[in-house]
């Protein structure tokens, strides 16, 4: 009985061995879909606020635009006038909104499945070292290791 004994006192430290392996290699993968996550998030952020810039610079030359030909008309002072200035104002408000609203799903998004990643990461982790210690309990009960004998 004395290899069984080696046996599953090797087996024991081959299951802490790669129990401690399976947990640096979590640590790494999480560590390195957190930063893909978080550069993606960056990536959305900066693009939002170009075209926001975009949007803004295109709604000023509207603008201008708009009031000089409504200056060469002579109607720069009217009711008609203000209101569509006012509509073309409104309308890149909401635009950007959208945008705001867009770029804010998108990264929910990619939170959503980084932390799904995760929480599936930490099963697939997991699962190793479970089967790893049912296999050492299958074979102290097929060797005939009592726990009782020692």
């Amino acid at each position: 009985m004395g290899g069984f004994a080696t046996s599953t006192a090797f087996s024991a430290m081959q299951y802490a061995m790669d129990n401690a392996q399976s947990k640096e290699k979590a640590k790494v993968n999480a560590a390195s879909a957190a930063a893909a996550a978080q550069s993606q998030a960056d990536q959305i952020k900066t693009s939002q606020q170009i075209e926001e810039r975009t949007r803004q610079d295109n709604l000023e030359r509207q603008l201008a635009s708009s009031r000089a030909r409504f200056g060469a008309q002579g109607t720069s002072g009217g009711g008609s006038s203000t209101a569509a200035l006012a509509t073309l104002a409104g309308d890149a408000a909401q635009e950007d909104a959208d945008s705001v609203e867009l770029a804010n799903q998108r990264i929910q998004r990619i939170n959503d499945e980084y932390r799904w990643g995760q929480s599936k990461s930490l099963l697939d982790s997991t699962y190793p070292a479970y089967r790893n210690g049912l296999s050492l309990v299958r074979q102290g009960v097929s060797g005939g290791l009592s726990l009782l004998d020692e």
